[in-house]
């Protein structure tokens, strides 16, 4: 079952399965990767995510004692007749050619609309009953670094999941720590990596909802390659309004009202 085509898979037991892709896409977004893979040399670590192979076709330094390297070939003298280049006057700078001053790269900016709390719904193809999906992505300019996503399902007894995720590279074993502003943290285990991101996941009960209303600030710190602290801040504030919204659209909907 899917809930939509590009963003989150549901499981026939109706679990949310991918949380972080949602409008990457359209917001011209890429998942950010905490420490590059070259750090991850001689740590030892099997917890960590795979690192990127290197590029093909690098050519390997020679050894000492190898084949010297050969001398450059001298330059050819001009022909008879052929004129020399006049060399420019003392003090004189050549002028640039047109066009080739490199103008500063400008951040790029994602809509408020795609950063704010989300919620969308649509039909369970089973029975058709309601399930929505509330969700907020962090973004460092225009690089997804996480997300925070709950699955609310409105059939009777289904409790409700909570999946955070961060961006793949950090190390497993330790696992992901939630904390809610100052309040008591708790570390729970990874439970899958993709491509994109590895994922935590919890069922959550009212408290926990009542609290996301409440705080400020949801931080979900994993561990990198080098053993240090690699955080996510999700802000909530929004959360409330985007959880009560008694009227949601479809993702579809959802979709089509962003910015283009």
């Amino acid at each position: 079952m899917k809930l939509d085509r590009r963003i989150m898979g549901v499981v026939a037991a109706g679990l949310l399965l991918s949380p972080v892709a949602a409008l990457a896409q359209d917001a011209g977004a890429t998942p950010a990767t905490p420490a590059p893979a070259s750090e991850a040399a001689g740590t030892g670590s099997d917890n960590a995510a795979t690192p990127a192979p290197a590029a093909e076709g690098t050519d390997a330094t020679p050894a000492a004692g190898g084949t010297a390297t050969p001398a450059a070939p001298a330059e050819a003298a001009p022909a008879a007749g052929e004129a020399t280049p006049a060399a420019p006057a003392a003090g004189t700078t050549p002028a640039p050619a047109a066009g080739n001053a490199a103008a500063p790269a400008q951040p790029i900016k994602v809509p408020e609309a795609v950063q704010a709390w989300a919620k969308f719904c649509d039909p369970d193809p089973k029975d058709q009953h309601k399930v929505c999906i509330v969700r907020k992505l962090v973004f460092n300019n225009a690089s997804i670094v996480g997300s925070l996503v709950l699955r609310v399902d409105s059939k009777k007894g289904v409790p409700t999941l909570a999946v955070a995720a961060v961006p793949v590279g950090v190390v497993l074993k330790p696992g992901l720590r939630w904390q809610i502003d100052r309040g008591k943290p708790q570390v729970l285990p990874f439970w899958r990596c993709t491509p994109q991101s590895c994922e935590s996941e919890q069922l959550v009960r009212p408290d926990f909802i009542n609290r996301l209303r409440k705080g400020n600030t949801l931080s979900l710190t994993a561990k990198d390659v080098n053993n240090k602290d690699f955080v996510v801040k999700v802000s909530l504030a929004g959360f409330a309004a985007a959880y009560d919204n008694p009227n949601p659209p479809t993702f579809k909907e959802y979709t089509e009202s962003l910015p283009k």
